[in-house]
């Protein structure tokens, strides 16, 4: 089973177990359970596919946080060198490391069949 979730502002590809690093989810401790919603919903060979406009109705993936920290040091040097100006700074984004715990089942709706009024 394979799911399109939205994580933050950010879409991700996801399967049960897997591991990801996504941006800081707020007001989290390590073990907490979060629910995320689902825009795609799939089996693994690609059949019965379900498209939500803009979520799947009553389908979401569970997580668990494993880790909240910072990413790498992203470095970032201005420099002029006829002026003699040099400036380097850094940032770290806040991060959260989640697994997926649960994964809802891909049932997709009876399509509705509309008889035409002779």
């Amino acid at each position: 089973m394979i799911a399109v979730v939205q994580i933050g502002g950010h879409q991700a590809i996801v399967s049960k177990g897997e591991t990801l690093t996504v941006d800081l989810q707020k007001n989290t401790k390590i073990g907490d359970k979060i629910k995320l919603p689902v825009l795609l919903l799939a089996k693994e060979d690609g059949s019965n596919v379900i498209i939500g406009a803009p979520f799947v109705d009553g389908k979401t993936v569970t997580a668990e946080v494993v880790e909240n920290g910072k990413g790498d040091k992203v470095r970032v040097f201005k420099m002029n060198p006829r002026k003699r100006y040099r400036r380097e700074y850094g940032h770290r984004q806040p991060q959260s490391v989640i697994t997926i715990t649960a994964m809802p089942t891909a049932t997709a709706a009876k399509p509705k069949i509309e008889k035409k009024a002779e």
